[in-house]
């Protein structure tokens, strides 16, 4: 395993804040519709309306989505013992 930079991963809710996140990461920001930040995430947010179909996937610094990284190496992500246990 190694260790890896994620690209930030602020999800859209129904509800406002954020800004706390904002300034932990050097930012001013207000309260907002992006009061989440998902780390590590390979699950898909839920948000009807949105026009993003990769909404809440962590994406490594070059840009590729996590998920896809892990789906084509997972043994080299999460080790022998865990694939040959959950797969």
């Amino acid at each position: 395993m190694r260790a890896e930079s994620l690209l930030p991963t602020r999800v859209y809710r129904f509800y406002r804040g954020g800004a706390l996140i904002g300034k932990l990461r050097g930012r001013p920001e207000e309260d907002e519709f992006f009061p989440e930040d998902w780390i590590g995430s390979v699950t898909l947010a839920r948000n009807p309306g949105r026009d993003d179909p990769e909404e809440g996937l962590s994406r490594l610094a070059d840009g590729r989505p996590l998920r896809d990284a892990v789906e084509a190496d997972p043994v080299s992500w999460l080790g022998e013992e865990h694939v040959a246990r959950f797969g």
